[in-house]
């Protein structure tokens, strides 16, 4: 305590404030933090000392082993194999829209009004009797624009197929 001019002041020593702490430089495989304090609980006054050692350092963090590289890069490359699976089957579709409106070019609209179209050939021949045999080729064109077999008829001639 100190008395100057019939005022009475007391001396106050300098206290630490207690350490702040920066983020680490890594998550892992060794790292370094910085700390800081300040010394102002209570600053010093009248006279007080100030406070003794360091206000700011380095210290280690981020200690513990990173892990392997390769748990990081599988999902990578099965997004990279997935994304290559698309873009092949999203091209090969282009290919086959583009092959099928050019069909549609060089042989005419296959549909009419969502109806697809039938076509009967009946084909038939006489015999030596002047009596005619009637062969039927039925072919009707699917909604996959291809043309399928019917179940076969048959005579004594043999069997024959209806394309349908």
């Amino acid at each position: 305590m100190r008395v100057e001019n019939d005022i009475i002041s007391i001396e106050v020593e300098g206290s630490w404030s207690d350490w702040s702490y920066s983020v680490c430089s890594v998550s892992c495989g060794g790292g370094t933090r910085t700390r800081s304090r300040k010394c102002n609980m209570p600053s010093p006054s009248s006279g007080g000392r100030i406070c003794s050692g360091e206000t700011s350092g380095d210290i280690p963090c981020g200690e513990q082993a990173c892990p392997e590289a390769a748990l990081y890069i599988v999902p990578w490359v099965l997004f990279g194999v997935c994304l290559l699976i698309n873009i092949f089957t999203l091209i090969w579709c282009i290919i086959r829209l583009k092959r099928r409106k050019l069909k549609q070019k060089m042989f005419g609209q296959v549909r009419d009004n969502n109806r697809l179209p039938e076509i009967n050939r009946n084909e038939s021949s006489t015999t030596a009797n002047n009596e005619q045999s009637v062969y039927y080729v039925n072919t009707v064109i699917n909604q996959n624009n291809y043309e399928s077999l019917s179940p076969s008829l048959s005579d004594e001639y043999g069997a024959y197929a209806s394309l349908k």
